[in-house]
């Protein structure tokens, strides 16, 4: 009777117990989560700063490059070295080591030259219809005309066309490919270029997969409604056939996504 007696209270301990390791184990997820996401928001800023020394410096991407990853993967030393003496951004040698190893992602230990390069890509929206020429020279041979909406991704620049007041960039849009040198901004103030095109806002949910390839791919995982998700990479057609691989912004979980299907958006560009 009186073992008996005690198996209720044992349930109610038992449960109670269970309630404080599931509180538990959500605080620590919550916390993993918010650590990712202001790694995620350094190691952006940390971007963004290279590119803007590049262009400062006159270097190439390419000769950073080279300078970085002598052979299969980013030189960890020469990456802190750099990293550290950034002058637009404050960041320590210790924070320059978990940089490196966010961007390295996952289990991974060493950046690759790929990774690296994907880390360093910059893009800009098109935010007011503007032409593409072929050279620096804003009076060169129009190429086509940029549309509002369409993404570029950076491969020089900015540049100060001195004559008329005006910045330039030679970018790729990923509509089609096409490469030439685009201005940002007009002397009267009119922007046509703003940074960014490749976050993008799930509207609906929908399925990460393994590959680019539907029929074969694995689900990696299912994307929330609200999630924020960051473009790695635009497939070939990407404007017809709206797919993109990207990372979820919410725990670094990379995959390929479908923008839009059939004309049923799943992902909205920011």
């Amino acid at each position: 009777k009186l073992i008996a007696g005690l198996q209720p209270l044992q349930s109610t301990l038992q449960d109670r117990t269970d309630k404080v390791t599931g509180h538990l184990a959500t605080a620590r997820q919550g916390a993993a989560k918010q650590a990712y996401r202001e790694l995620d928001e350094l190691s952006n800023t940390v971007a963004t700063a290279i590119r803007s020394k590049l262009s400062e410096d006159g270097t190439s991407l390419d000769a950073l490059i080279a300078q970085l990853v002598p052979e299969d993967s980013v030189d960890a030393e020469k990456f802190v070295d750099l990293v550290s003496g950034l002058k637009t951004v404050s960041v320590s040698k210790e924070q320059a080591k978990n940089v490196l190893e966010h961007i390295a992602g996952g289990s991974e230990k060493v950046v690759s030259k790929d990774r690296f390069v994907e880390y360093t890509r910059l893009y800009y929206k098109c935010v007011k219809g503007t032409p593409m020429s072929e050279e620096s020279d804003i009076k060169s041979k129009s190429l086509r005309r940029l549309e509002v909406g369409e993404v570029c991704e950076l491969l020089e620049g900015p540049i100060q066309e001195e004559e008329i007041g005006v910045q330039r960039v030679k970018c790729k849009a990923m509509l089609d490919g096409t490469c030439g040198w685009v201005t940002t901004a007009g002397n009267q103030g009119t922007v046509f270029l703003v940074p960014g095109g490749n976050l993008y806002t799930c509207v609906k949910e929908l399925d990460m997969l393994s590959t680019s390839d539907k029929e074969s791919a694995t689900l990696v995982r299912k994307v929330e409604k609200g999630e924020v998700v960051q473009v790695l990479e635009f497939s070939s057609a990407s404007m017809e056939t709206k797919r993109i691989r990207g990372r979820a912004k919410l725990d670094g979980v990379e995959g390929w996504m479908t923008v839009m299907d059939q004309g049923e958006l799943f992902l909205e560009q920011q």
